[in-house]
């Protein structure tokens, strides 16, 4: 989720967990739909594994979508936004509780530290897993994550 300090400081804690907890009675069916499994929320991060990246892009995207139809119902300080980073290769999943790697902590970098509010990340790996990229449009972007530079795609929709 974005805005955790602000909205924190506003707002107070207990407003904060409270659109926490609707944001992952939100989002948990969206990963099941899109084939995905919520390994675990974190704070105001959430963990899921798909079977394809392709799945992982039109769930985050109806992620998006999603938080956006409930901000038209809510007042602007029960707005829910979130920023998404997909990630794609070996990972060590402990019995659908934890997942670890490479590929996971880099999702989280761009999910939490580099992507804006509403923006959905991926890496080259992740982008170049998925079998038809004409079904979405991306645009390429350089970032430097933890000193190391790699090229990240962002998704427009």
């Amino acid at each position: 989720m974005s805005g955790f300090t602000l909205l924190t400081q506003r707002h107070g804690l207990i407003h904060y967990l409270g659109m926490v907890r609707r944001m992952q009675v939100a989002t948990e069916p969206i990963v099941k739909r899109f084939n995905g499994q919520v390994i675990k929320y974190e704070a105001d991060n959430m963990y899921a594994v798909f079977e394809t990246c392709g799945e992982a892009i039109r769930a985050g995207i109806s992620i998006n979508l999603a938080m956006d139809a409930m901000n038209t119902i809510t007042e602007d300080s029960k707005d829910l936004y979130v920023s998404i980073g997909i990630s794609y290769g070996k990972i060590l999943e402990i019995e659908g509780k934890d997942i670890f790697g490479d590929s996971v902590n880099l999702a989280s970098k761009l999910g939490e530290d580099i992507a804006e509010r509403g923006e959905i990340l991926v890496t080259k790996e992740a982008w170049g897993e998925i079998s038809n990229k004409a079904d979405f449009n991306f645009e390429e972007i350089k970032y430097s994550v933890s000193g190391v530079k790699i090229a990240v795609y962002k998704v427009k929709y």
